[in-house]
């Protein structure tokens, strides 16, 4: 996904399912000033996370 993320042009709003926060690699890779990003994880342990359980109904 690191390569590869340049090559995909992201804007507007983003859900990233799992991650937690813009601390992952590949957030290195991509310019998140214009990007307004909810991050997920299935147990939340942190503020401005949401709960995403793929056996239930989204939240969003």
């Amino acid at each position: 996904m690191d390569l590869e993320a340049r090559s995909f042009p992201l804007s507007g709003n983003i859900l990233d399912v799992g991650s937690k926060s813009n601390k992952a690699s590949y957030y290195d890779k991509i310019d998140i000033n214009c990007l307004q990003i909810t991050f997920s994880d299935t147990n939340p342990q942190g503020e401005g996370l949401i709960k995403l359980d793929f056996e239930h109904k989204l939240p969003i």
